[in-house]
C-alpha cells in the first residue's frame, strides 16, 4: 500500500510567485526619481498639494492623468486630451506625498513593487 504524494496547499505557489517577483524588483526600492517621474510625481502641481491637503487626493478622480505638468517641463510632451485616466496612480501617489513627502523616494518604488507582485499572482 502506498501513500499518494501529498499536493502542495493551494496558496503556496501564488505565495512564491509573490516572494519572486518581490526579490526581483527589490533593488528598485533604493533608486531615486527617473525621466517622467519626476514632473508626474515631484514636480505635478496636481499632486504636490496633498502633502499639507489630503481632500486634493481625492481631486484627482475628477482630473486627467496629465492635469498638474508644468507647461515648462518640455521633457513631459504634455499630450493632453489622450483621454489618460488613471486616477488611481494619482491618488495613490498623493497618499504617499501625504504621508512621507517627497524626501525619499522609496515608498513610491515599494508602491510598483508590490503592484508588480499583486499582477503576477493574479495572472497564476
Amino acid at each position: 500500500m502506498t501513500d499518494a504524494p501529498r499536493a502542495l496547499p493551494a496558496w503556496l505557489p501564488p505565495l512564491f510567485l509573490a516572494l519572486i517577483s518581490f526579490g526581483l524588483f527589490a533593488p528598485t526600492l533604493n533608486y531615486g526619481l527617473v525621466y517622467d517621474d519626476s514632473f508626474l510625481i515631484a514636480n505635478n502641481a496636481s499632486v504636490t498639494p496633498a502633502r499639507k491637503d489630503l481632500s486634493v487626493a481625492f481631486e484627482l478622480f475628477g482630473r486627467e492623468y496629465w492635469e498638474g505638468v508644468q507647461a515648462d517641463q518640455q521633457a513631459a510632451l504634455q499630450p493632453r486630451g489622450q483621454a489618460l485616466y488613471r486616477p488611481l496612480t494619482l491618488f495613490l501617489w498623493a497618499l504617499i506625498v501625504n504621508v512621507n513627502g517627497l524626501s525619499s523616494t522609496w515608498p513610491f518604488h515599494l508602491l510598483s513593487v508590490l503592484v508588480n507582485a499583486g499582477v503576477v499572482v493574479l495572472l497564476y
